[in-house]
């Protein structure tokens, strides 16, 4: 078989949610012990691991995109009172924006 036949196959998608977290810290150096800390209620909770972002321009700007077991389990978790103390311990500044992603695609490039 030569190189040009050889087909890639797509990744199956998984359906999985994808709850993303965007919000302002007072002080950006105290929330990295915090989140890690917080990793074993998340993990119970359906968390499936995450990604922690910075702005490039704001560095009190963060966004977390999570990977969960399940819509429901991310939502039941979203309200519950340990993340707001959580959040609170880690200096978030405002009330985070909340949304739930669902993957529909990865494209190649």
């Amino acid at each position: 078989m030569g190189l040009g036949s050889r087909r890639c196959a797509k990744p199956t998608l998984e359906e999985v949610p994808w709850p993303i977290w965007s919000f302002g810290t007072r002080s950006p150096t105290t929330r990295s012990g915090i989140f890690d800390a917080h990793g074993t209620a998340r993990r119970a909770a359906g968390s499936q691991g995450g990604r922690l972002f910075r702005n490039l321009d704001d560095p009190n700007a963060l966004v977390i995109l999570f990977e969960w077991e399940s819509a429901d389990k991310a939502r039941q978790f979203a309200p519950s009172a340990d993340l707001r103390q959580t959040m609170k311990r880690a200096g978030v500044a405002d009330q985070p924006d909340l949304s739930f992603l669902e993957e529909v695609d990865r494209p190649a490039v």
